[in-house]
Protein backbone atom coordinates (compact mmCIF):
# COMPACT_ATOMS: atom_id res chain seq x y z
CA UNK A 1 0.00 0.00 0.00
CA UNK A 2 0.81 3.73 -0.30
CA UNK A 3 -0.07 7.10 1.59
CA UNK A 4 -1.59 8.26 -1.77
CA UNK A 5 -0.95 9.07 -5.67
CA UNK A 6 1.81 11.12 -4.89
CA UNK A 7 3.55 9.29 -2.54
CA UNK A 8 6.69 7.57 -3.52
CA UNK A 9 6.90 5.03 -0.47
CA UNK A 10 4.97 1.58 -0.68
CA UNK A 11 4.10 -0.30 2.59
CA UNK A 12 3.02 -3.82 3.26
CA UNK A 13 -0.07 -4.54 5.63
CA UNK A 14 -0.71 -7.67 7.27
CA UNK A 15 -4.22 -7.57 8.73
CA UNK A 16 -4.54 -9.68 12.09
CA UNK A 17 -8.04 -10.62 10.75
CA UNK A 18 -8.40 -11.42 7.14
CA UNK A 19 -12.16 -10.76 5.40
CA UNK A 20 -12.71 -13.38 3.61
CA UNK A 21 -15.38 -16.06 1.92
CA UNK A 22 -15.40 -19.28 -0.01
CA UNK A 23 -17.85 -19.45 -3.29
CA UNK A 24 -20.35 -21.80 -1.23
CA UNK A 25 -20.87 -19.34 1.14
CA UNK A 26 -21.86 -15.95 -0.59
CA UNK A 27 -24.40 -14.11 -0.58
CA UNK A 28 -26.67 -12.13 -3.38
CA UNK A 29 -28.35 -9.65 -1.37
CA UNK A 30 -32.35 -9.58 -2.85
CA UNK A 31 -32.11 -6.59 -4.20
CA UNK A 32 -28.83 -7.17 -6.57
CA UNK A 33 -30.82 -10.06 -7.59
CA UNK A 34 -33.11 -7.72 -9.36
CA UNK A 35 -29.99 -6.03 -11.22
CA UNK A 36 -28.68 -8.73 -12.07
CA UNK A 37 -31.72 -10.12 -13.97
CA UNK A 38 -32.32 -7.13 -16.28
CA UNK A 39 -29.33 -7.96 -17.99
CA UNK A 40 -28.98 -4.46 -19.36
CA UNK A 41 -25.13 -5.01 -19.11
CA UNK A 42 -22.36 -7.44 -19.93
CA UNK A 43 -19.29 -8.52 -18.06
CA UNK A 44 -16.04 -8.78 -19.26
CA UNK A 45 -12.49 -9.92 -17.70
CA UNK A 46 -8.66 -9.32 -18.39
CA UNK A 47 -10.10 -6.90 -21.46
CA UNK A 48 -8.94 -3.38 -19.76
CA UNK A 49 -6.84 -3.94 -16.56
CA UNK A 50 -5.20 -1.08 -16.50
CA UNK A 51 -8.06 1.15 -17.20
CA UNK A 52 -9.56 -0.74 -14.12
CA UNK A 53 -6.58 -0.38 -11.31
CA UNK A 54 -6.27 3.00 -12.70
CA UNK A 55 -9.80 3.90 -12.36
CA UNK A 56 -10.04 1.91 -8.88
CA UNK A 57 -7.21 4.79 -7.88
CA UNK A 58 -9.03 7.71 -8.99
CA UNK A 59 -9.99 10.58 -6.50
CA UNK A 60 -14.00 11.29 -7.12
CA UNK A 61 -16.96 12.02 -4.32
CA UNK A 62 -17.40 8.46 -3.37
CA UNK A 63 -13.29 8.48 -2.92
CA UNK A 64 -10.89 10.92 -1.39
CA UNK A 65 -7.77 8.55 -0.35
CA UNK A 66 -6.54 5.65 -2.39
CA UNK A 67 -3.53 3.53 -1.52
CA UNK A 68 -2.70 3.25 -5.21
CA UNK A 69 0.29 5.16 -6.40
CA UNK A 70 2.75 4.73 -9.60
CA UNK A 71 5.12 1.98 -8.51
CA UNK A 72 1.50 -0.60 -7.22
CA UNK A 73 -0.16 0.25 -11.06
CA UNK A 74 3.70 -1.13 -12.65
CA UNK A 75 4.04 -4.20 -9.92
CA UNK A 76 0.73 -5.17 -10.56
CA UNK A 77 0.63 -4.03 -14.46
CA UNK A 78 3.41 -6.67 -14.21
CA UNK A 79 1.74 -9.18 -12.22
CA UNK A 80 -0.95 -9.48 -15.15
CA UNK A 81 0.96 -9.06 -18.35
CA UNK A 82 2.84 -12.93 -16.13
CA UNK A 83 -1.22 -14.37 -15.92
CA UNK A 84 -1.23 -13.42 -11.52
CA UNK A 85 -3.48 -10.56 -11.66
CA UNK A 86 -6.57 -10.55 -13.38
CA UNK A 87 -9.88 -7.48 -13.90
CA UNK A 88 -13.37 -8.19 -14.03
CA UNK A 89 -15.33 -5.37 -16.01
CA UNK A 90 -19.06 -4.10 -15.87
CA UNK A 91 -20.06 -2.82 -19.29
CA UNK A 92 -23.01 -1.54 -20.71
CA UNK A 93 -24.33 -3.71 -23.53
CA UNK A 94 -22.74 -1.05 -25.56
CA UNK A 95 -19.47 -1.53 -24.27
CA UNK A 96 -18.97 1.09 -22.13
CA UNK A 97 -17.04 0.56 -18.91
CA UNK A 98 -18.97 1.50 -15.66
CA UNK A 99 -17.20 -0.35 -12.92
CA UNK A 100 -15.27 -3.44 -12.08
CA UNK A 101 -12.75 -4.87 -9.85
CA UNK A 102 -9.34 -6.35 -9.72
CA UNK A 103 -7.32 -9.24 -7.96
CA UNK A 104 -3.90 -11.72 -7.72
CA UNK A 105 -4.90 -15.35 -8.42
CA UNK A 106 -2.71 -17.94 -5.83
CA UNK A 107 -3.63 -21.28 -6.73
CA UNK A 108 -7.10 -21.77 -5.49
CA UNK A 109 -7.50 -18.08 -3.57
CA UNK A 110 -8.10 -15.42 -5.56
CA UNK A 111 -6.59 -11.72 -3.19
CA UNK A 112 -9.00 -9.03 -4.41
CA UNK A 113 -7.68 -6.05 -3.94
CA UNK A 114 -10.04 -3.03 -5.04
CA UNK A 115 -13.17 -2.23 -7.30
CA UNK A 116 -14.77 1.11 -8.33
CA UNK A 117 -18.67 1.90 -9.84
CA UNK A 118 -19.79 4.90 -12.44
CA UNK A 119 -23.16 3.19 -12.26
CA UNK A 120 -25.43 1.91 -9.83
CA UNK A 121 -24.22 -1.95 -8.72
CA UNK A 122 -21.67 -1.82 -11.20
CA UNK A 123 -19.04 -3.13 -8.87
CA UNK A 124 -21.76 -4.90 -7.32
CA UNK A 125 -21.77 -6.95 -10.14
CA UNK A 126 -18.72 -7.20 -11.05
CA UNK A 127 -17.99 -9.19 -7.71
CA UNK A 128 -20.91 -11.71 -7.85
CA UNK A 129 -19.72 -12.30 -12.01
CA UNK A 130 -16.02 -12.93 -10.26
CA UNK A 131 -17.63 -15.31 -7.53
CA UNK A 132 -19.42 -17.32 -10.20
CA UNK A 133 -15.96 -17.28 -12.33
CA UNK A 134 -14.14 -18.66 -8.92
CA UNK A 135 -17.23 -21.35 -8.37
CA UNK A 136 -16.70 -22.33 -11.40
CA UNK A 137 -13.30 -22.66 -12.03
CA UNK A 138 -12.54 -24.71 -8.42
CA UNK A 139 -11.29 -22.12 -5.93
CA UNK A 140 -11.91 -22.11 -2.57
CA UNK A 141 -11.43 -18.75 -1.08
CA UNK A 142 -12.10 -15.45 -1.87
CA UNK A 143 -9.92 -12.68 0.26
CA UNK A 144 -10.77 -8.78 0.20
CA UNK A 145 -8.03 -8.60 3.05
CA UNK A 146 -10.70 -6.36 5.29
CA UNK A 147 -14.48 -6.86 6.40
CA UNK A 148 -16.36 -4.08 6.32
CA UNK A 149 -20.53 -3.20 5.92
CA UNK A 150 -20.71 -3.53 2.68
CA UNK A 151 -18.42 -6.92 2.01
CA UNK A 152 -20.21 -8.35 4.96
CA UNK A 153 -23.88 -8.36 2.90
CA UNK A 154 -22.41 -10.70 0.46
CA UNK A 155 -20.69 -13.22 3.04
CA UNK A 156 -17.37 -11.82 4.02
CA UNK A 157 -16.24 -12.75 7.37
CA UNK A 158 -13.28 -12.27 9.13
CA UNK A 159 -10.80 -14.81 10.27
CA UNK A 160 -7.69 -14.76 12.11
CA UNK A 161 -4.34 -14.16 10.11
CA UNK A 162 -2.86 -17.62 11.07
CA UNK A 163 -6.20 -19.61 10.33
CA UNK A 164 -5.91 -17.71 6.74
CA UNK A 165 -2.15 -18.46 6.35
CA UNK A 166 -2.88 -21.66 6.92
CA UNK A 167 -5.92 -22.39 4.39
CA UNK A 168 -3.39 -20.51 1.70
CA UNK A 169 -0.71 -22.95 2.67
CA UNK A 170 -3.43 -25.17 1.07
CA UNK A 171 -4.88 -24.00 -1.67
CA UNK A 172 -1.61 -22.55 -2.98
CA UNK A 173 -0.54 -25.21 -5.18
CA UNK A 174 -3.40 -26.02 -6.43
CA UNK A 175 -4.58 -25.50 -10.48
CA UNK A 176 -7.02 -23.37 -11.10
CA UNK A 177 -7.28 -21.41 -14.45
CA UNK A 178 -8.95 -18.07 -13.67
CA UNK A 179 -9.01 -17.17 -17.25
CA UNK A 180 -9.38 -20.66 -18.62
CA UNK A 181 -12.85 -21.99 -20.26
CA UNK A 182 -15.30 -21.51 -17.48
CA UNK A 183 -17.38 -24.50 -16.13
CA UNK A 184 -20.71 -23.98 -15.07
CA UNK A 185 -22.66 -26.32 -12.86
CA UNK A 186 -26.15 -28.07 -12.96
CA UNK A 187 -26.01 -29.00 -9.11
CA UNK A 188 -29.69 -29.99 -8.04
CA UNK A 189 -30.99 -29.43 -4.39
CA UNK A 190 -30.43 -33.14 -3.71
CA UNK A 191 -26.95 -32.85 -4.11
CA UNK A 192 -24.29 -32.55 -1.89
CA UNK A 193 -24.35 -28.91 -0.96
CA UNK A 194 -20.46 -28.72 -0.94
CA UNK A 195 -20.00 -30.36 -4.17
CA UNK A 196 -17.61 -28.09 -6.72
CA UNK A 197 -18.53 -28.42 -10.39
CA UNK A 198 -15.93 -31.10 -11.08
CA UNK A 199 -18.37 -33.66 -9.29
CA UNK A 200 -21.85 -32.79 -11.38
CA UNK A 201 -22.55 -32.27 -14.86
CA UNK A 202 -20.92 -29.67 -16.29
CA UNK A 203 -21.24 -27.09 -19.98
CA UNK A 204 -18.15 -25.10 -20.91
CA UNK A 205 -18.38 -21.79 -22.21
CA UNK A 206 -17.04 -20.72 -25.22
CA UNK A 207 -14.89 -18.02 -24.70
CA UNK A 208 -12.76 -17.00 -21.70
CA UNK A 209 -12.82 -13.17 -22.16
CA UNK A 210 -16.52 -12.86 -21.00
CA UNK A 211 -18.58 -14.07 -18.08
CA UNK A 212 -21.11 -15.75 -19.74
CA UNK A 213 -24.77 -16.06 -18.57
CA UNK A 214 -25.10 -19.65 -18.31
CA UNK A 215 -21.84 -19.10 -15.51
CA UNK A 216 -23.88 -16.99 -13.68
CA UNK A 217 -27.23 -19.12 -13.41
CA UNK A 218 -25.04 -21.77 -12.75
CA UNK A 219 -23.47 -20.49 -9.61
CA UNK A 220 -26.94 -18.83 -8.90
CA UNK A 221 -28.53 -22.01 -8.84
CA UNK A 222 -26.06 -23.70 -6.71
CA UNK A 223 -26.14 -20.85 -4.29
CA UNK A 224 -30.23 -21.62 -3.88
CA UNK A 225 -29.88 -25.34 -3.82
CA UNK A 226 -27.56 -24.47 -0.41
CA UNK A 227 -30.14 -22.07 0.85
CA UNK A 228 -33.21 -25.17 0.19
CA UNK A 229 -30.84 -27.59 2.41
CA UNK A 230 -29.80 -25.80 5.13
Amino acid sequence: MSDGPNAEDVFWVEPKERGVVKPEEFNIPRSLRRALNKKDYKVTINQDFETVIRSCAELDQGRDETWINETIISWYMDLHHAGYAHSVETRTRAGELTGGLYGVSVGAVFCGESMFSRATNASKIALVHLMARLWGQGYKLCDAQFTNPHLDQFGFHGIPQKEYLKSLSEYRDYSCEFSGSSITSSASSSEDSSASPSSTSMAVSASSSVITSGELGGFTGFLQSINQTS
